[in-house]
């Protein structure tokens, strides 16, 4: 049979049905990558002030919105704190032969462990919780203090000068989701307006500090960079109606001068002066050209009489204004000390020849004032106490911890078995027959 066939109708694509369609699938087309090619911020805008109206400062805000992003990301949630919160790591140990103990942490499912300040923050400021005022974190590393304290609702200024580091507190913000409520500031907290030569340690940025050779302290092999930071008075920050509740400083031997620059703050009267939290490290105070004892003399005289140890950092000091004498008050006559009861320690002095307090005691069997040295030691080194936080496994009078609990037979730390009231190492909490001291700083 013969084969027929015809011509196929000619299709028509540019038909009015056609076009519409190509035109609404090229719209939407185009919209998806309008949207997909946007960088989305991995920051929230930092918050434009902790008040209804901005800041007046000679420095703005650091800018997370725009800074650039860090890679990468190692950031998780912190252990063992009554408000969890998470914070981001900028050092990362040796990778990958010796990485920093968190990221090995991570790797076995477990959160970051927790950081003693953060601990220490949210204790202070649980105590405060109503009140209106604000934190202010100097020397803010990464944000472990300032996120504990944020997402307790409290708002915070942080100041900070490693750009890595903020670069992490910007990443915090985000992942706590407390943009409202902190303000950071890419300077160093000092006691005049200029510029610092600040020294940054590769791969460890938390212990870079303003001299070179506190930076090397505890990292000697690890390369040095210098950079300029700008630094600023805390009392040019904070105007004279803005309550402080509580100033944290850790900044690797710089503490003296932050508290020069905030000494109208701190001068504030009984009730409005804020808790301060510092370290006290010698070795860095010394390369810093400063001191404890300057420290010390300074914060006395204005009026932060009552200091103590915090937490298990030895070097990290709590203060607030309060009247306070070695002994406050009676004893009751129940202590002895060098043969004699005591009633009532009346002053104190620093002899830094013999690195012994020298205090006045009024005897109970006397109206004469007597001064009677090796009543407190500063070290435990020589003399020791009847009752000191830091005894070393040695029996004392009564001791538990240096956070006002007492046990009679009680073990304390670090005072080499020798007696006497108060070891200055216990930085004020000592008992004395079961009655709670305190140091006059």
């Amino acid at each position: 049979m013969a084969n027929s066939w015809r011509r196929n109708q000619q299709i028509k694509i540019f038909t009015p049905k056609n076009l519409l369609l190509f035109f609404f699938t090229s719209l939407l087309l185009l919209i998806f990558l309008y949207l997909t090619s946007q960088t989305q911020p991995h920051n929230p805008k930092p918050l434009k002030s902790l008040k209804n109206s901005i800041f007046n400062l000679p420095i703005k805000p650091f800018d997370c919105y725009n800074s650039p992003q860090a890679y990468p990301v190692i950031a998780s949630v912190v252990e063992g704190v009554k408000y969890p919160f998470l914070f981001s790591l900028s050092d990362f140990g040796n990778l990958p032969e010796k990485p920093h103990k968190n990221i090995q942490r991570v790797l076995k499912g477990k959160p970051f462990r927790k950081p003693d300040i953060s601990v220490t923050v949210q204790e202070l400021l649980e105590k405060m919780k109503g009140e209106n005022g604000i934190f202010l974190d100097v020397g803010a590393n990464v944000g472990m203090a300032t996120f504990a304290a944020a997402v307790m609702g409290f708002k915070v200024l942080a100041f900070e000068p490693v750009f890595e580091n903020l670069q992490k507190i910007c990443e915090g913000i985000y992942f706590n989701r407390v943009g409202e409520l902190v303000e950071v500031y890419e300077a160093a907290a000092s006691d005049h307006n200029g510029n610092i030569t600040f020294h940054k340690l590769v791969g460890r940025l938390d212990n870079s500090a303003v001299s070179a050779t506190g930076a090397k302290l505890a990292f000697k092999s690890n390369e040095e960079i210098e950079v300029q930071v700008k630094t600023i008075p805390l009392d040019e920050v904070i105007q004279e109606t803005e309550r402080v509740l509580l100033i944290k400083i850790d900044v690797q031997g710089w503490e003296y001068h932050v508290l020069k620059g905030a000494s109208k703050l701190l001068s504030r009267k009984k009730g409005e002066a804020p808790y301060l939290i510092y370290e006290e490290d010698e070795r860095l105070l010394q390369a810093s050209n400063s001191s404890a004892k300057e420290i010390r003399e300074f914060l006395h005289s204005v009026g932060y009489n009552h200091c103590t140890q915090h937490d298990i950092n030895k070097h990290r000091r709590g203060c607030h204004q309060a009247f306070g004498s070695i002994i406050n008050g009676l004893i009751n006559g129940n202590g002895n000390c060098a043969g004699r009861k005591i009633q009532l320690i009346k002053d104190v002095t620093f002899n830094s020849k013999s690195n012994l307090r020298v205090v006045e005691v009024k005897a109970a069997d006397s109206d004469k004032e007597t001064k009677v040295r090796s009543i407190v030691c500063q070290k435990c080194e020589g003399n020791g106490a009847v009752a000191c936080s830091q005894c070393k496994g040695v029996g004392v009078n009564s001791v538990d911890h240096f956070n006002g609990r007492f046990k009679a037979g009680g073990l304390c730390w670090l005072c080499r078995g020798k007696k006497d009231i108060l070891c200055g190492d216990c930085n004020g909490a000592g008992f004395l027959g079961g009655f709670m001291s305190t140091f006059d700083e």
